[in-house]
């Protein structure tokens, strides 16, 4: 129970940090991999010795990008596989979940 408590007033830590750092505007990779490093610091504040970030669907991101190119920015992936890649001292494992093959998410898009 007391690290339940520990994990949720981390949580509520990182939303007021978040909220403040960004004051209403919408997130950019930057910020995407900054909140993952507020999550890794809380984390390691309260005693874990790591973070696990799952991504469900993760070809819905692929999917989006495609449709909107000015609003969608796969790059946030690749922010977010360096950053995982140099956490070597508190470990941060990244997993993408693909719910069918990287076709079937192009497979309604215009081919150019």
């Amino acid at each position: 129970a007391d690290g339940s408590k520990k994990l949720k007033s981390a949580g509520h830590k990182l939303k007021r940090e978040l909220e403040a750092a960004t004051n209403g505007a919408s997130l950019d990779t930057r910020w995407v991999v900054s909140a993952l490093d507020l999550a890794s610091q809380n984390a390691k504040d309260i005693g874990y010795r790591g973070v696990l970030l799952i991504i469900d669907e993760l070809g819905k991101l692929f999917e989006y990008a495609a449709r909107y190119p000015q609003k969608g920015d796969v790059f946030v992936l690749q922010e977010l596989a360096e950053h995982a890649a140099r956490s070597n001292a508190f470990p941060v494992v990244l997993v993408g979940l693909l719910h069918q093959s990287f076709e079937e998410y192009g497979h309604h898009l215009d081919i150019f």
